[in-house]
């Protein structure tokens, strides 16, 4: 078994304001990634998809729950 160890840019982490967990992987080898917040008070939350051969990640803000 092969295991990979990244490490995600501080962006991520001073944005995200809750605890963040791994929900998939795209078919692009994106490592998704989405806020894990039981507070249903808040409006919005976000995705975000860390590509770890770029060392990029963007972010998607997802409204109207």
């Amino acid at each position: 078994m092969v295991e990979n160890v990244y490490s995600l840019p501080e962006t991520i982490v001073l944005q995200c304001h809750y605890n963040i967990c791994v929900v998939g992987m795209t078919a692009t080898s994106e490592i998704v990634l989405s806020e894990y917040n039981t507070s249903t008070s808040k409006p919005f939350y976000y995705v975000f998809y860390f590509n770890p051969e770029r060392n990029t990640i963007q972010s998607v803000k997802i409204q109207g729950f």
